[in-house]
């Protein structure tokens, strides 16, 4: 696709992001065909969306910057869905919210930090808790049984269980590093 037609497509999405109430498949195709070619004027308008009163527009601006796209932790997208984590009145744009942090974030992302303490969904709260350690350096498979423990009540998702596990991590690291060098405990 020539940037000519890139151009056309994006005014395309733009036209029909005017005249539409929601998000048809057939806007969802263009906006992603957009991201997928990473057509940089697009990033603009998919920001744009993250301040539509629509929260099907917050929704899919925030799938899409997500899949394709990277950013600093400081810059002024990342900065807008930390404030749709901390302030969206739906639950669902919270969760992409958080989901967007695990990857683009840093830790510790004050956002999720904040969330982790404030927020009251019970599935924002567990993706904010995921994210969180992600961001920590977690392993998947550790994330995804932590996560399990928190929904079937063993652990709360609170910042002390999130240090609990990362210490622990690291604790099993520094142990395995030890056996691979056969020094003996205490010896360090």
């Amino acid at each position: 696709m020539t940037k000519k037609d890139m151009q056309r497509l994006l005014e395309d999405v733009k036209t029909a992001y005017k005249k539409n109430n929601e998000t048809s498949d057939k806007i969802i195709t263009m906006m992603r065909e957009l991201a997928k070619a990473r057509y940089t004027p697009a990033i603009e308008f998919f920001y744009s969306c993250l301040g539509d009163s629509r929260y099907s527009w917050r929704s899919r601006g925030l799938d899409i910057l997500r899949s394709n796209y990277e950013f600093s932790p400081d810059s002024k997208i990342i900065k807008k869905i930390r404030d749709l984590l901390l302030n969206d009145p739906n639950y669902s744009v919270r969760i992409r919210a958080a989901a967007l942090l695990s990857t683009q974030s840093k830790w510790p992302d004050p956002a999720l930090k904040q969330s982790l303490i404030s927020e009251t969904n019970e599935e924002v709260l567990i993706q904010v808790f995921e994210a969180i350690l992600i961001l920590g350096g977690v392993p998947y498979s550790m994330v995804r049984t932590e996560v399990n423990r928190v929904r079937g009540g063993e652990i709360e998702p609170t910042f002390e269980e999130i240090e609990r596990i990362t210490q622990e991590l690291a604790d099993t690291m520094r142990e395995q590093r030890l056996a691979q060098q056969n020094v003996p405990d205490g010896e360090i």
